[in-house]
């Protein structure tokens, strides 16, 4: 079992090595699904790279600073650090503490890969990679369906410091995660990057060329993430 002072020196070896945008580790899903009252969910990785790869794995909620020592989430995984040979497949164990979550509504946290391959099959990277990836803890009996939850959307021009933004309010209790956002019109469409959008919260967006003139009932053209990780498009009647 590797000690904290050699995961520390392989993370700080990587830190100084160029990131790359090529991955070698794959995950198998993107959102990840953890249900109340299972006992352990299973991430499946694998290497398709050439060179073997170390996997360095934790979960934060939503601060990249915070790692799986971290005592305060609820939510653990292991291992947090292994060696993958080309074409090995890695199964990672997340798990729940026990400690209470909301019932309510999902709990969103982020599951997180770095991908340090290293040269000439030694132990010294020659190139990182970090990955994150949505994890949802997701109550039982929560109403509605987690795929229809886009439909519950509700969409809105409002103004911050005078620039308009388009918002979404989201009424339920799943986390919406969405991929790209337009308006269409008669001089074209309106196109902005999208966030996930939390449960009983708003998030807006910038859209570049976006005014608070905007026709009465305006479409929405969206895309997001259904709980196979699947985009899907979908579209909405802007609100007033």
């Amino acid at each position: 079992m590797k000690t904290l002072h050699q995961r520390a020196v392989l993370l700080a070896v990587c830190l100084l090595v160029t990131c790359q945008a090529h991955c070698s580790v794959v995950i198998a899903s993107n959102p990840l699904v953890f249900p109340a009252g299972q006992q352990e969910v299973i991430v499946s990785l694998r290497n398709e790279g050439s060179q073997p790869s170390w996997v360095q794995a934790w979960i934060d909620g939503g601060q990249a600073q915070t790692d799986d020592r971290h005592p305060s989430l609820p939510l653990r995984l292991t291992p947090s650090l292994s060696r993958l040979e080309p074409g090995q497949g890695l199964r990672l164990r997340v798990f729940h503490d026990g400690a209470a979550m909301p019932v309510d509504r999902e709990t969103l946290y982020w599951l997180n890969l770095l991908d340090m391959s290293t040269r000439d099959g030694g132990n010294v990277p020659k190139r990182c990679q970090r990955s994150r990836i949505k994890l949802l803890y997701r109550p039982s009996g929560l109403p509605a369906s987690a795929d229809d939850a886009h439909q519950a959307l509700v969409w809105r021009v409002r103004s911050r410091n005078g620039h308009p933004l388009l918002q979404a309010q989201n009424p339920g209790p799943y986390v919406v995660n969405l991929v790209a956002v337009a308006i269409r019109r008669k001089e074209g469409q309106l196109i902005g990057r999208a966030l996930h959008v939390l449960p009983f919260s708003k998030q807006r967006f910038a859209l570049e060329g976006l005014d608070s003139e905007l026709p009465a009932n305006a479409q929405v053209e969206y895309s997001y993430i259904d709980d196979r990780g699947v985009e899907r498009g979908a579209t909405a009647t802007l609100q007033q």
